[in-house]
């Protein structure tokens, strides 16, 4: 960043430096986010549903198909952190 004043003749150079604290749900990796969702044995064997809450604090359903394996990881596009002037990144679960 520069700036410039009408009382100088040099410009004055600012380094800003910005920290991100962790999310104790979400984990940020570029602008995806990715969460955890434990699920009961009954819903990764027979299927069914999840709600989730975004980092925006709604409410999305999950639908879980039948036999969903340990470590399934499901991809909610455009869901995760806004991008400049192009949509939003994917919320992975």
């Amino acid at each position: 960043m520069v700036l410039s004043s009408s009382r100088s003749l040099y410009p004055v150079y600012i380094h800003v430096v910005i920290n991100v604290l962790p999310h104790r749900i979400f984990e940020r990796r570029g602008d995806d986010l990715h969460m955890s969702a434990p699920i009961s044995f009954t819903q990764a064997a027979l299927g069914g549903e999840e709600t989730v809450t975004t980092i925006e604090s709604k409410q999305v359903k999950v639908k879980i198909p039948p036999e969903t394996q340990t470590n399934t990881k499901f991809r909610l596009q455009g869901l995760g952190m806004p991008r400049l002037e192009r949509g939003k990144g994917d919320l992975f679960i």
